[in-house]
This record gives structure tokens, C-alpha cells and sequence, in this order.
């Protein structure tokens, strides 16, 4: 009599089958246009270590959902920037408090003067695992290439630099990126994105709130969101796969 087959086995087999293939077309029309093909996009993942190639598809799976599903901007800009924090985890997330009793072993308490000390110690020490505006941070920072980070600066301006013609730093652009992800998610407000597409949005400067104003539309960012998560990739790439 032959033996039943374990329900896990049927579940991971289907699972391998969504990946090797629903999964795959979906990454592949979400960043098509960064590849000549089909065939130089499966030479690119065959490239990554198992674990990151993965990531890689999922990735781009969530967002084919963006570019396809979801037509409204603010959206699509929300879904990006919650891929750029899932690239840039290390580990899973987990609460600070639960963090924290992890470390609590490790942690001399006569290394720190004072109760603040430690806990700013600590709060630095998670931000860099789980922090969301670091992650976003250090995805921008590293793997935008130098033109497109010029692009960014070109477009962005405040209220305060409008008469001036003066640009945003950098830094303070990805800050209102973030912003606007923070106002989404916790404050129930919308990105203030126009009908054309652009971004706009307040940053606070010296206790200061201005309003800034973006030429850049949401496709171009898109354009430049892929540049960057198929540099970010390929960095990781293992060449003699």
C-alpha cells in the first residue's frame, strides 16, 4: 500500500511552482526594461545565492503589483519604499522591547554613566537592524548611481529656495521621502502627489515647516527605483555561478 503523502511536501511543491513560475513572469514584466529579455533576466538571478534570489522575484513580484494593480501614485510610491525597506533587512523585524531582552545578556551596565546613555546606546544600536529610515537611507545612498542622485536634486526645491533657485541636500530629500511614508501609514494623510504625477510634500527645517515642490513624476522615480534595486543586486551577485 503506498503511503500517503505529507500535505507539507504537496505545499511546498506548489510553492516551488508559483515561484519557478508565476513569480518569475511577474518580476520579469515588472523590470523588463532593464534587460534586453527573458534570457538575460534568468542569467542575472541564476547569479544570486538562493536566499537573495528569492528576495530578488517576491521583490519584484510586489512590484509588478504597484506598477499593474495600483494606478494611483501615492500608492505605487508607498509600495516602493516598503520594497526598499524589505531589500535592506537583515533579519526579520522585531519589536525594540523584544530586541532589547535579546541583548540584555551581552550588555555590561558598568560601561554606561547613566540610564540615558544606555538607552541612546541601545536605540542606535537597533536602528541600524531595524530601522526603517535608515534602511531607506542606505538604499538610496548606496545604490543610486551619481546621475540619478543628481536627477533627485535637480527637481526637488522648497518654498524658502524657490526665488533663490536653490536645491535640497540630498540627505533632506530621501528625509521627505520618508516623511511622506510616516504621514501614509501613522497620520492617515495622503501623499500630496499631483494629477500629473509629481511629488510635493512639507519637510520641517530648524523647527520650520516649507512646502516642497517636485518636477519628478512618479514614473520617473520608478525608473530610477529600478536602477537602484538592480545595482543593489547585482553587487551581491556570485560570479562563477
Amino acid at each position: 500500500m503506498v503511503g500517503k503523502m505529507n500535505p507539507l511536501n504537496r505545499i511546498s511543491k506548489r510553492k516551488k511552482e508559483y515561484f519557478d513560475n508565476e513569480a518569475n513572469i511577474a518580476a520579469f514584466e515588472a523590470l523588463k526594461d532593464n534587460f534586453s529579455g527573458e534570457n538575460e533576466f534568468h542569467k542575472f538571478i541564476d547569479k544570486l545565492p538562493e536566499p537573495l534570489k528569492v528576495k530578488f522575484i517576491m521583490c519584484g513580484v510586489f512590484y509588478n503589483e504597484a506598477k499593474l494593480v495600483h494606478k494611483k501614485a501615492n500608492i505605487k510610491l508607498i509600495m516602493i519604499l516598503s520594497i526598499i525597506e524589505e531589500i535592506n533587512s537583515k533579519e526579520d523585524f522585531i519589536d525594540f522591547k523584544t530586541w532589547c531582552d535579546k541583548q540584555s545578556k551581552a550588555i555590561n551596565l558598568n560601561e554606561y554613566t547613566s540610564f540615558k546613555q544606555l538607552l541612546e546606546y541601545l536605540k542606535s544600536e537597533y536602528h541600524k537592524t531595524h530601522g526603517s529610515k535608515q534602511k531607506t537611507l542606505t538604499f538610496f545612498k548606496d545604490y543610486l548611481g551619481t546621475e540619478d542622485k543628481n536627477i533627485l536634486v535637480k527637481y526637488f526645491k522648497t518654498e524658502k529656495y524657490l526665488y533663490e533657485n536653490e536645491n535640497l541636500k540630498f540627505k533632506e530629500i530621501v528625509d521627505i521621502l520618508y516623511q511622506m511614508r510616516n504621514n501614509f501609514l501613522h497620520s492617515a494623510r495622503f501623499i500630496p502627489i499631483h494629477e500629473a504625477g509629481s511629488i510635493a510634500g512639507n519637510i520641517k527645517k530648524n523647527g520650520k515647516e516649507f512646502f516642497v515642490s517636485s518636477d519628478l513624476n512618479i514614473n520617473e522615480f520608478e525608473r530610477i527605483f529600478e536602477h537602484a534595486f538592480i545595482r543593489c543586486f547585482k553587487e551581491k551577485q556570485q560570479p562563477n555561478m
